[in-house]
């Protein structure tokens, strides 16, 4: 069992999916698999306060290398709607109005207290 000291940040990650939701990127580029199901974790931060951290769906799904403009339309949407849901679970848990989470980079880092 590891027992770290008191000063290292506790930290969970999770890793959560949905065949369903899988498959409307799998069977546009079956590479998808590499990025769903998607994860984030829950930082402890310094200050008393915690942090989400997850990386944006799209960003790592490798939208312009399929040769199929539908396809690639495709897969591009259907991206875009798990980014949708992986903001909205953000959301959720951070207590953070909806819209206030901005696609800065491909990765998100939301602080509040949990």
């Amino acid at each position: 069992m590891y027992l770290p000291k008191e000063d290292v940040p506790q930290t969970m990650t999770y890793v959560i999916g949905n065949p369903l939701i899988a498959l409307t990127m799998l069977k546009h580029d079956i590479n998808s698999a590499l990025h769903v199901p998607f994860r984030f974790s829950v930082n402890e931060e310094p200050n008393g306060g915690s942090s989400v951290c997850y990386i944006i769906p799209s960003s790592q799904i490798a939208i312009g290398a399929l040769t199929n403009p539908a396809d690639e339309k495709a897969l591009r949407d259907a991206a875009m709607v798990l980014d949708e849901k992986v903001e909205a679970l953000a959301r959720h848990v951070t207590g953070t109005v909806s819209g206030s989470l901005e696609k800065e980079s491909s990765s998100q880092a939301v602080d509040a207290r949990l």
